[in-house]
């Protein structure tokens, strides 16, 4: 379990993984410095961007189509700063085959 920690840890992009609900599960690091805070465990994935409803609309869309890629959004950075990202989303499962959530990384968008 160290070993795939110390991967998404790794990851100079923002990783973040969320519930059916919308809720953030995990994060890496680099999400923790592009956002600012700490205390991300537990709130709303959608809350952290320009546009709320977008961002809700491409973790949903994740659920019913498998996966996204390069889906546009713009995170509320630290210090007042907005990031301009591209997210590529996909669901992850259980052993037993039932989805847990999405995984999602979130890279600069030039």
């Amino acid at each position: 379990m160290q070993y795939t920690r110390s991967l998404i840890e790794a990851a100079l992009d923002p990783l973040v993984t969320i519930s059916v609900d919308g809720k953030i599960t995990d994060v890496n690091e680099a999400t923790v410095k592009a956002i600012g805070r700490q205390e991300i465990i537990g709130t709303d994935f959608s809350n952290y961007f320009t546009e709320l409803e977008k961002a809700r609309e491409g973790y949903l869309k994740v659920f019913t189509e498998g996966s996204v890629k390069d889906y546009p959004l713009t995170i509320f950075g630290k210090d007042g700063r907005s990031i301009d990202v591209l997210y590529h989303a996909t669901i992850y499962k259980n052993k037993d085959g039932e989805i847990q959530g999405v995984f999602a990384a979130a890279a600069r968008a030039a």
